[in-house]
C-alpha cells in the first residue's frame, strides 16, 4: 500500500477531530483530543478503565520509556496491520460502492523483445577461462600430490620401521650385557674375587663395551633415517618444482584464454547495442506518458476517496455506524488481535498508542475501545 494512502487516513481523522461540535459531552480520552499525543490519550485510557497492579492497590505504568525508544525499530511497529487494514478498508468500499481505492498501475515495459544479454564482467570470464583450463592443471596437480603423498607413507613407515628395529636391537644388546654382567658376578663369587679390583675391571669392561655396541647401533639408525629423511625431502622438493612449472604454464594459457573472451565479448556487445538502442526509445517515450497516466488515475482515486469519506462521516453523524460496517470493523478487530497476540501486552499497548489515531479510523473508535480492552485483560 503506497504510503500517500496513510496519509489520507490521516487527513480524514483530521477533519473528523475538526468537525465535532465544540462541548459535546465525551466519555472517554480517546474522544476528548484534549491531551498532547496519542500515548497521553492511551495512558489517561488506561488509569480511567482502571488497570490495576495484580494487588489491585496502583495503576500501573505502561509506557515506560525504553518501550517507547523501540517504536519503529525491526519487529516492533505497526506497518503490517496497518497496511492490511486499509486495504481490508479498500476492498470493503469497492464492494459497497463501486469505486476501486487501491493504487492504480500500469506495466513496466511495452510488450517489446530487447536482446537482454548482460555483458559479461571480467571477472565472469576469468571464471569461465580458469573452468576451461582448471581441470587439467588440476589433473597434473593431483597427480603430483599422489607421488608425494606416496613418498610421505614410505617415510613414515620407513622411519617407524627404523625405530622398532633400533629399539629391538638396543634391547638385545642391553639383555646380553646384563646376562654378561650376571655371569660375570658368578664366576667372581665362585673364584672368591667379588670384593676384589678384578671384579671392579671387569664389571667396567662389560659395561664401556655394551655402551660401545650400543653407540654402533645408534650410529646406524641414524644413518637409516637421514636417508629415509633425504628422500622425502627430494620428493617434496621435486613436487614443488613441478607445481611452480604447471601454474607458470596455467597464468600464460589463461591470459591468452581471457583475451580471447574479452574480444568476443566487445564484439556481440556491440550487436546488441545497435539493436536496442532503438527499443530503448521506445520505452523511454512510454515511461514518460506512463507517469502521466498514473498521476491522472491516482488523482482520480484520491477525490474518490476523499468523497466517500465525507459521505460515510455525513452518513455516520446522522445514523451511526451501520450494522454491516459494525460486522467489518470487528473483522478488522480480530485481524488486530491476532497481530497484537505476538506481542506482551505491554508492547501491544505501546503499538496501540503509536497508532491509535490510524487504527481509531480503520477500526472504528468502538471496536479500538474493545480492542484495548482486551489487551487490558489477557
Amino acid at each position: 500500500m503506497s504510503k500517500s494512502y496513510v496519509d489520507f487516513y490521516e487527513d480524514y481523522q483530521k477533519s473528523v477531530e475538526e468537525k465535532k461540535e465544540k462541548g459535546k459531552e465525551v466519555q472517554n480520552a480517546l474522544r476528548t483530543g484534549g491531551w498532547e499525543s496519542a500515548f497521553e490519550k492511551l495512558k489517561r485510557l488506561m488509569y480511567e478503565y482502571g488497570y490495576q497492579l495484580s494487588n489491585g492497590e496502583e495503576p500501573k505504568e505502561l509506557l515506560n520509556q525504553e518501550l517507547l525508544d523501540k517504536v519503529g525499530t525491526k519487529g516492533f511497529r505497526n506497518d503490517a496491520l496497518i497496511n492490511t487494514l486499509i486495504e481490508m478498508d479498500n476492498e470493503y468500499r469497492k464492494e459497497k460502492t463501486g469505486v476501486d481505492l487501491s493504487v492504480p498501475t500500469l506495466p513496466l515495459e511495452l510488450e517489446l523483445q530487447p536482446k537482454e544479454y548482460v555483458k559479461k564482467s571480467e571477472e565472469d570470464m576469468l571464471l569461465e577461462a580458469e573452468n576451461e583450463l582448471l581441470p587439467s592443471l588440476t589433473k597434473r596437480k593431483n597427480a603430483e600430490s599422489e607421488k608425494l603423498e606416496k613418498a610421505r607413507n614410505d617415510y613414515s613407515e620407513k622411519s617407524a620401521d627404523a625405530v622398532t628395529y633400533q629399539s629391538n636391537e638396543l634391547a638385545l644388546l642391553y639383555q646380553e650385557g646384563a646376562n654378561a654382567l650376571e655371569n660375570h658376578r658368578d664366576d667372581m663369587i665362585f673364584q672368591g674375587l667379588v670384593n676384589s679390583t678384578i671384579n671392579e675391571k671387569g664389571a667396567s669392561d662389560i659395561k664401556r663395551q655394551t655402551n660401545v655396541e650400543r653407540l654402533k647401533i645408534e650410529e646406524k639408525y641414524d644413518d637409516k633415517l637421514l636417508k629415509i629423511k633425504n628422500d622425502l625431502t627430494l620428493a617434496e622438493r621435486e613436487y614443488a618444482n613441478a607445481v611452480k612449472e604447471y601454474d607458470l604454464e596455467y597464468a600464460a594459457d589463461l591470459q591468452e584464454r581471457l583475451n580471447k573472451l574479452k574480444l568476443n565479448e566487445e564484439k556481440r556487445m556491440e550487436e546488441i547495442n545497435a539493436y536496442n538502442a532503438k527499443l530503448a526509445e521506445r520505452q523511454e517515450k512510454y515511461n514518460s506518458e506512463r507517469l502521466e497516466i498514473l498521476s491522472n488515475l491516482r488523482l482520480e482515486r484520491q477525490k474518490a476517496l476523499f468523497e466517500e469519506m465525507k459521505r460515510e462521516q455525513a452518513e455516520e453523524a446522522e445514523l451511526g455506524v451501520s450494522p454491516e460496517k459494525a460486522e467489518e470493523y470487528a473483522r478488522r478487530k480480530k485481524m488486530a488481535i491476532s497481530f497484537y497476540n505476538n506481542f506482551t501486552k505491554e508492547e501491544a499497548y505501546v503499538l496501540l498508542a503509536d497508532a491509535s489515531d490510524k487504527l481509531k479510523s480503520l477500526l472504528g473508535e468502538d471496536e479500538f475501545l474493545r480492542l484495548l480492552q482486551w489487551n487490558n485483560q489477557r
